[in-house]
């Protein structure tokens, strides 16, 4: 009996949660404490927030896939390097390549044995030839373009030394390509030759 009171006794606990409107109103000057329950509302702004993150993943593969073929070695075929070089130019650079391989400043290995090509050079004598060359693969490092540049201002000169056809330019001059005392000397010297090749005649 008892219990089934218990039972009863909660449903007018509930009318009398009715009369509860009636503390409200005291707590209407709290109204203030109201608009924070609108809190809830700012969680959307987060979701935006992830979403740059895969492109800045998607980014930073790219500078990984670009690393790449930067480790490749430089390596270039004689043919390409002597492409382009004057004939007269060209001499000593054949006849002083295999020496320079064994001092250690050219580094090069042969190519395949099919890979071959021809070279038109002027000799020291001034005659021009036509050399078939097997090609190699070099290393095009600073030490090999030194020794290059060196060589083929000798062959140059010793040319010139025999032809006589000296002439040169004002970028080659700046750049030290060509030396202007010694392009005087040589002209001079041949300057004088013809002369008693003519008084000769």
């Amino acid at each position: 009996m008892s219990q089934k009171q218990d039972v009863t006794s909660p449903g007018p606990a509930v009318p009398g949660a009715e009369s509860a409107p009636e503390a409200p109103t005291p707590s209407l000057p709290e109204g203030a404490h109201i608009p924070p329950t609108e809190a809830p509302e700012r969680p959307p702004v987060s979701p935006p927030a992830a979403m740059p993150r895969p492109a800045q993943a998607g980014r930073a593969s790219r500078p990984a896939a670009a690393a790449a073929p930067d480790s490749a070695p430089p390596f270039q075929l004689l043919s390409a390097l002597l492409k382009g070089v004057p004939p007269e130019e060209l001499h000593l650079v054949l006849e002083k390549y295999e020496e320079a391989i064994k001092r250690g400043v050219v580094k090069a290995v042969p190519a395949p044995s099919h890979q071959v090509f021809d070279l038109e050079i002027v000799t020291a004598q001034g005659k021009r030839a036509l050399r078939k060359l097997d090609d190699e693969i070099v290393l095009p490092d600073a030490a090999f373009q030194g020794w290059l540049a060196q060589e083929r201002r000798a062959s140059r000169l010793a040319v010139l030394k025999v032809t006589g056809r000296v002439e040169t330019s004002l970028e080659r001059l700046a750049s030290g390509e060509d030396d202007f005392r010694t392009l005087l000397e040589i002209r001079k010297g041949r300057l004088q030759k013809p002369k008693t090749g003519r008084s000769a005649h």
